[in-house]
Order: C-alpha cells, then sequence, then structure tokens
C-alpha cells in the first residue's frame, strides 16, 4: 500500500511469527491515542509451525502497533509482522 491521503482505514489482522515464552500482548492505537484497542494475547512457545492471526477492528487515518510482555522473564522475538489494512472511507464526514 501506497502513502496515506487521510482516508480511513481499517487496521484488520496482525499476523505474526513469533517464539519466545509467556503472553505476546498487542494493542492498536490511533495516532490520536483515542480508544486503544487491546488484541487477544497470544500464548508464546519456543518451536512455531506457523504464522499467528490476531483479529482487529480499528478504524483510523493512522495507527501504530504495540507489543510486549508484562510479566517476568516472559520474552519473545519477532522474525516476521504484517498488518492488514484496508481503506474504508475516503475521509471523515464534514
Amino acid at each position: 500500500m501506497g502513502k496515506s491521503a487521510g482516508e480511513i482505514l481499517h487496521f484488520n489482522m496482525i499476523r505474526l511469527r513469533v517464539t519466545g515464552q509467556g503472553n505476546l500482548r498487542t494493542r492498536v492505537l490511533p495516532l490520536d491515542n483515542i480508544s486503544p484497542e487491546t488484541l487477544n494475547p497470544l500464548v508464546m512457545s519456543s518451536v512455531v509451525s506457523a504464522e499467528k492471526d490476531i483479529l482487529a477492528t480499528t478504524r483510523s487515518q493512522y495507527a501504530r502497533i504495540e507489543v510486549k510482555t508484562t510479566a517476568l522473564y516472559e520474552q519473545f522475538t519477532i522474525s516476521r509482522l504484517r498488518i492488514f489494512v484496508k481503506q474504508s472511507a475516503g475521509s471523515y464526514p464534514l
């Protein structure tokens, strides 16, 4: 996808290949930080046979993805991360 011209985007899925221990916590945060979406935690393991999908429903012009662990001794390595985005409107209504 090219540069955004201000259209409304639907951030609908994060697909990642991750190894580690513990729970991986992800959030989609619109750049204005209004109504961030906390996604379902992903239980990690040291052996991964396929990429994992995490569904999202955020609509915004721009957003960022936060990936973290919160407990002591949790760790992760992300070897692939893809964010699926689809244009849902040309602009905000006036």
